[in-house]
Order: structure tokens, then sequence, then C-alpha cells
């Protein structure tokens, strides 16, 4: 027969174990409950993130043709969104021309003139500052000195997607 004292043992056991297992459960809970929030906002920025890189590589667009206007010495290219997606931001894009082995950056500038070392653009298509699917838009480059054949352009967004050309002016 068991002695008060043996179930007293017994009984202290059964006890701490299930303070044991609650204090378990309970951290667990903590846990999982700290853990699974975090684990879906990491979920959803990585698919933020390949969305936006998929859209960027989607990115496509082609040199078609350049000129240079004499009324006032500008060089104007033309490019042509032959992607699935719109390209945002055209402004923030980045144009390097000039002569091959010696092209420099130009700035953006909105109101760009004669002589100002800088580029606009001007939508072909629907005016919406989007370079849309599509759609040509022309690079007008107002260079501040005399630039000599052969020419370089590049034309890199904001994404970093780009299109780099040399050419030269035939004669009209």
């Amino acid at each position: 027969m068991k002695t008060l004292s043996s179930l007293r043992k017994g009984l202290s056991n059964v006890i701490a174990e299930a303070i044991l297992l609650f204090i378990g459960v309970t951290i667990a809970l903590l846990l999982a409950s700290t853990l699974i929030p975090k684990m879906n906002l990491f979920q959803s920025k990585i698919s933020i993130i390949s969305s936006q890189m998929a859209r960027s590589m989607s990115e496509r667009f082609v040199f078609v043709y350049a000129t240079f206007n004499e009324t006032d010495s500008s060089f104007i290219i033309y490019l042509k969104n032959i992607g699935d997606y719109p390209i945002y931001s055209i402004d923030k894009a980045t144009v390097i021309f000039g002569r091959v082995g010696s092209a420099i950056f130009y700035p953006y500038n909105a109101s760009a003139t004669t002589g100002s070392g800088s580029w606009k653009y001007i939508e072909l298509g629907v005016v919406n500052d989007v370079f849309d699917p599509g759609e040509t838009i022309e690079i007008v480059i107002y260079n501040s000195t005399n630039i000599d054949p052969p020419y370089f352009f590049k034309f890199t967004t904001a994404n970093g997607n780009s299109v780099q050309v040399e050419f030269s002016l035939t004669p009209r």
C-alpha cells in the first residue's frame, strides 16, 4: 500500500510536469504569434521585389533613328517601347551622348534649350509622362559644344535597362 508521502511525491511530479507543459505551450504560442506575422511580411516583400524585377526585366525599348535639327542645334534620337509594360519616370533616365570614346552625361531638364548641355523628351503618343508600349519618344539633346561623328548614345532607365548605339548622320 502506498503511503501518503509517496502519493504526494507522485502528485507533485504531475503538477510539475503540468506547469512545465503549460510554460512550454505558452512559449510556443508567443513565438508563433511573433514569427508568423514577420514571415508573412517577409513573404509579401519578396513577392513585391520579384514582381518589380519581372517588370524591370520586361522593359524593352529600341533605338529607331537619329537626326540633327539645325534650327536649334539639337540632336534628336527616337526610341520605341517594344515591351509589354509602360516605362515610368522617363525624366529619371540617364543619357550619355557625344563622340565615340568621349561621350558625357547630360542631365535632364524639362525646359532644355539650345546650348544648355541637357536633354528633354517629347512623347509622340499619349502625353502622360509614361513611355507606353508601342509609343515612340524623342530624346532631344542640346549639346553645349560641337561634336564630331561618329556619335555614341546611351539611354538607361531608372530600372537599369538600357539601349546604346554608335551612329553617324548622313547629310541631306
